[in-house]
């Protein structure tokens, strides 16, 4: 994950800049999920991708886990 997204996030002019800092690290997070298996363990422990989404999407944390769960509840029947 990387750790300058913050002190980026924090020096945003507007809006656009913000959800551009917001879907990079959520583009980050989906490929460290899907790639490297060592970096991945770490997000066992919360939801960075999730929260990374309510972010960039606008939602509730709790609204897009529940909608990841649900998902995978489907793919699974």
């Amino acid at each position: 994950m990387r750790l300058r997204f913050i002190g980026r996030l924090v020096k945003c002019k507007d809006h656009v800049e913000m959800e551009k800092e917001w879907e990079d690290l959520y583009n980050d997070l989906v490929a460290i999920t899907n790639d490297d298996i060592f970096e991945s363990v770490a997000l066992d422990y919360f939801d960075f991708q999730s929260w990374a989404e309510s972010k960039l999407k606008g939602k509730s944390f709790d609204s897009v886990v529940r909608e990841k769960y649900n998902r995978t509840i489907r793919a699974a029947s």
